[in-house]
């Protein structure tokens, strides 16, 4: 995904949202390079219910100063 947006697309920055309860979701992100960079309440009506999210984001350029794994030229 990271690699679509900013090697084809040319985007400059991804932005990611979990609840903060997630806490397998936010390590999840994490270990992509995203790093935290706010937290917000959002209302969901479908559900009726409220959440506290955690908003984090990835540059470009720090996706491509991360080392490629083995095996993924």
């Amino acid at each position: 995904m990271l690699k679509l947006a900013f090697a084809e697309l040319g985007l400059a920055r991804v932005w990611s949202m979990t609840s903060m309860e997630n806490a397998e979701a936010v390590r999840a992100v994490t270990r992509f390079g995203f790093t935290p960079t706010g937290e917000i309440e959002r209302y969901f009506p479908e559900a009726d219910t409220t959440m506290r999210l955690v908003t984090m984001e990835i540059l470009a350029d720090t996706w491509r100063a991360m080392p490629v794994p083995a095996g993924r030229g």
